[in-house]
C-alpha cells in the first residue's frame, strides 16, 4: 500500500515484536501478548525516527492517559469463566 498511496506510510511494529532475534523477549509469560517493554520499544522506535515528523505536523497528540482495551478472544474467556 505505501507504494501506491503517497500518502501512507508503513511502520513495522509486528515485525519489531515477532521477529526471531528478540527471541520472544517481548511477549508476556502467554507468549500471546506483549508485555509493556516491547510496546515501550516499539514506541520509542516509532517517536525517535523520520515517521515522528510526520505524526507531529497531522497535529494529533499521543494518548497519555491509561486505556483498558479488550480484545473480542478476552471479552469471550471471561464470558466462559
Amino acid at each position: 500500500m505505501s507504494e501506491d498511496f503517497e500518502d501512507f506510510t508503513y511502520f513495522p511494529s509486528y515485525e519489531i515484536i515477532s521477529s526471531h532475534p528478540s527471541g520472544g523477549m517481548f511477549f508476556n509469560p502467554d507468549q500471546r501478548t506483549v508485555n509493556t517493554f516491547g510496546v515501550d520499544y516499539v514506541m520509542t522506535h516509532f517517536f525517535s525516527g523520520p515517521m515522528a515528523q510526520e505524526f507531529k505536523s497531522t497535529g494529533l497528540k499521543p494518548i497519555s492517559e491509561e486505556i483498558d482495551l479488550i480484545c473480542d478472544e478476552e471479552k469471550l474467556e471471561r464470558a466462559l469463566d
